[in-house]
């Protein structure tokens, strides 16, 4: 299995707000924002910060292609 992950807003008001795809060569610092260890996989959903109006996660998606 491949996983594309993804920066994901979540807004109170609308669900999904913003979801950019992370380029691999960013994954080390994404995950030392999630407080992952380097060769964790990160296949799961992480919280990385949030705010009253819209909350951040790192995700990790199946890649179908």
């Amino acid at each position: 299995m491949n996983v594309v992950h993804r920066l994901v807003g979540y807004s109170k008001a609308t669900l999904v707000a913003v979801e950019h795809e992370i380029p691999a060569d960013l994954m080390p610092f994404m995950k030392l924002l999630a407080g992952l260890a380097p060769d964790d996989p990160a296949v799961m959903c992480y919280p990385l910060i949030a705010s009253r109006e819209i909350s951040y996660y790192l995700e990790g998606f199946s890649d179908e292609t």
